[in-house]
């Protein structure tokens, strides 16, 4: 029991390590959705010209700036050095300025026309009529109206401003680009589903520890640091495991030593059957030997007179068996040997006899051979009836190879259909399993027939082959679940796994009879095992002993 309560605890801290990764997962989800709502907010405010209009509009601010310059090459350049003050206004084609002069000099330039209101002395008035400066003059004056009209649909007249701008938003977009990336690589499963594993983990890890009884020391496990949590319950669980495996040998050695304790018993048993019966055959000729000892006594001779009797008898037997010896000497020569020549003849008679027979039997073959050779030699008709029997024959066989043709092509259609509907929730179903297992960066890959082929751990694949047996093990009996599981949605299939879990260490052994119990809901599940104790935690099994059952028939 403690080990099933550590096993539910140590499941728990393993659950809420990975709701912490989800959850991390799902706020960084929301932190890239936020981040790429105000950067797009950001790009969709800053309006700027395309590269083509942008294009135009550095033309036309390039004109202007050539259109200046060559109107400040055509016109009037007025430089003043007064002795002492002087100050007054200016104006140059028609735009007024003041000025004051004392001891430094003052520069101005005019394109056609100059005005010069000097305090205390008078106006000076100076004019061009030069058609170049008046037409440059036009050129400028347009250029600005057509920049000013690009200018308008933006923020900004200030064409650094509006590339600062434009640079601006060329970097949001590249934000925007990369966040967007970022999203998708880290929203593989969705937002939604995220939420729902993440609510399912929270239920799941709140049930866990409702299991776990108040006064159990495990219950002080919630909330505590987890990385030492789960390090200090797979040591409570090794040390449980260990502890078991131990009272599972010296249990066994209990039995080996209750073994030999019955197999000595038994030898001890058939030992004292042996002696017994040895003692009352012993006892048998004891009484044997005493009777006969009574009867040679009540017979009144004396020792000398018995032992000479018997001499006489003696003598009388060697005689006897002289003779004995004698008479089986002439019945060697004279009956056994006639007889044996006798059985060789008859033997030999026997075999002529059936060698005879054997010819017979030859000949009425071939006689009967012959005849039939004759009358089909003769009889054209027979020849055509098995003609035509043979070529019926053929056409029938013929039907029978287009029937078998027909019937693979229809099972080998079925068969890839099938492989088809059940290969994608097949791996789906496998792979969630095994992330409950292993962990969520694990996968697993079918080939053509719907075999698992290789696990896929951090992008990296394997081959099945060159995993160790117990994750083989694992993948196999996930595999045949989730097989089952689909096949059941119809009608509840039979599942028999033949000790499916041998290599598997404990912590997976915990998760694994998790799965295993929650799909024996849906289907009937058969588990044959010689280790018993390691399903004793499955709550609703049914544990059948085959030793009972075979001692019942």
């Amino acid at each position: 029991m403690k080990k099933k309560i550590a096993g539910i605890a140590h499941t728990a801290v393993i659950d809420e390590q990975t709701l912490d990764e989800k959850k991390i997962q799902f706020n960084e989800i929301t932190d890239l959705k936020r981040d790429i709502k105000h950067t797009k907010e950001k790009y969709d405010s800053i309006i700027v010209p395309d590269n083509q209009e942008m294009k135009k509009i550095e033309e036309l601010y390039q004109d202007i700036r050539d259109a200046e310059t060559s109107l400040k090459a055509m016109g009037l350049k007025i430089k003043a050095t007064p002795d002492k003050k002087m100050s007054g206004e200016i104006f140059r084609d028609g735009e007024k300025n003041s000025f004051h002069l004392e001891h430094e000099s003052g520069n101005w330039t005019a394109h056609q026309s100059l005005k010069m209101f000097i305090h205390g002395v008078g106006e000076i008035t100076v004019t061009s009529g030069s058609q170049d400066v008046q037409g440059m003059k036009e050129k400028l004056e347009n250029l600005k109206t057509q920049y000013q009209e690009l200018m308008d649909s933006y923020p900004t007249h200030d064409l650094s401003q509006l590339k600062n701008m434009q640079n601006k938003k060329e970097s949001l977009q590249k934000d925007l680009k990369w966040l967007e990336t970022q999203l998708n690589r880290k929203s593989k499963k969705g937002e939604d589903e995220l939420l729902k594993e993440i609510i399912t983990l929270e239920n799941r890890i709140k049930s866990n520890w409702n299991k776990i009884p108040s006064e159990s020391d495990f219950k002080e496990c919630n909330g505590q640091d987890k990385f030492l949590v789960r390090k200090h319950l797979s040591e409570k669980i090794n040390l449980m495991e260990e502890v078991i495996k131990q009272m599972q040998r010296d249990r066994q050695k209990l039995n080996e030593i209750l073994e030999n304790d019955r197999k000595t018993v038994e030898k001890t048993n058939q030992l004292m059957v042996e002696l017994k019966t040895q003692l009352h055959g012993n006892n048998q000729r004891k009484d044997e030997i005493e009777n006969r000892l009574q009867r040679l006594n009540e017979d009144g001779l004396s020792a000398e007179e018995r032992e000479s009797k018997l001499n006489q008898l003696s003598l009388e037997i060697e005689q006897k068996e002289r003779a004995w010896k004698s008479y089986h000497a002439e019945i060697e020569t004279k009956e056994i040997k006639p007889l044996k020549a006798f059985e060789g003849l008859k033997n030999r008679v026997e075999m002529l006899d059936e060698q005879l027979r054997s010819q017979e039997i030859k000949r009425a073959g071939m006689e009967r051979e012959l005849s039939i050779l004759m009358a089909q030699s003769t009889d054209s008709t027979v020849i055509e009836e098995k003609l035509a029997q043979m070529e019926m024959k053929e056409k029938e066989l013929d039907i029978d190879t287009q029937a078998i043709k027909l019937l693979y092509n229809l099972t080998s259609f079925y068969h890839e259909k099938t492989i088809n509907q059940l290969s994608e929730p097949l791996e789906t179903k496998v792979t969630q399993d095994l992330e409950r297992l292993l962990g969520p960066k694990y996968s697993l890959k079918f080939d053509s027939k719907m075999k698992p082929r290789s696990v896929n751990a951090l992008g990296e694949e394997a081959p099945l082959d060159i995993l160790s047996f117990g994750t083989q093990e694992q993948v196999w009996c996930l595999f045949r679940l989730a097989l089952g599981s689909i096949l059941s949605q119809g009608e509840k299939q039979l599942v028999v796994l033949d000790d499916p879990l041998v290599n598997t260490d404990p912590v997976r052994m915990h998760h694994a009879l998790e799965i295993l119990e929650e799909n024996s809901k849906n289907m009937q599940i058969i588990v044959v095992t010689c280790d018993i104790d390691k399903y004793s935690s499955l709550s609703g099994a049914n544990f059948i002993s085959m030793d009972e059952k075979l001692k019942e028939i």
